[in-house]
């Protein structure tokens, strides 16, 4: 491209030149034919230039948004991943959502939601209840991290 810009900016020096002589009277019909004609060349080469340089932008841009469509589908497994790690217990939902419970000292994870419990002896309080219990009541009580439930399948194998 720059041996191109080159070229052309010689020619349209060339035809500056021309011209100057022309108004000066020092060209015949012919000569003067030959500079418009290199005017009308001149302005074709900068068009392709210009169709070229387009192209590249265009190119540019459009690879541009293919990496922002990427980078923004990226962010939302970064996002969905750092949702699937443990997290503190009191970050955790407590809307009836069911999530994993893990106690911290023995290490048993049970699935569980917050949720109130209404006893004729002690009232109601809200605690966390457990799907696996046989009293549906986690027993544990050092529950001190919680994580989402995992996606299900949307195939299973031998489907």
């Amino acid at each position: 491209m720059t041996k191109i810009k080159s070229t052309i900016k010689q020619e349209i020096e060339q035809l500056n030149q021309d011209i100057l002589r022309s108004n000066r009277g020092e060209l015949n019909s012919e000569e003067v034919s030959g500079t418009f004609e290199m005017a009308i060349e001149i302005i074709s080469k900068l068009q392709a230039e210009n169709r070229s340089w387009q192209e590249m932008v265009d190119s540019v841009n459009q690879t541009n948004r293919a990496m922002g469509n990427m980078l923004n589908k990226l962010e939302g497994k970064v996002e969905e991943l750092e949702g699937n790690e443990w997290q503190p217990i009191e970050s955790a939902p407590k809307d009836g959502t069911i999530i994993l419970l893990l106690e911290d000292h023995s290490g048993e994870v049970n699935t569980g939601y917050w949720g109130l419990e209404e006893n004729i002896f002690s009232g109601t309080e809200n605690k966390w209840f457990s799907n696996g219990c046989i009293d549906n009541v986690l027993t544990f009580p050092n529950i001190t991290h919680w994580m989402p439930l995992p996606e299900l399948p949307t195939k299973i194998k031998g489907e």
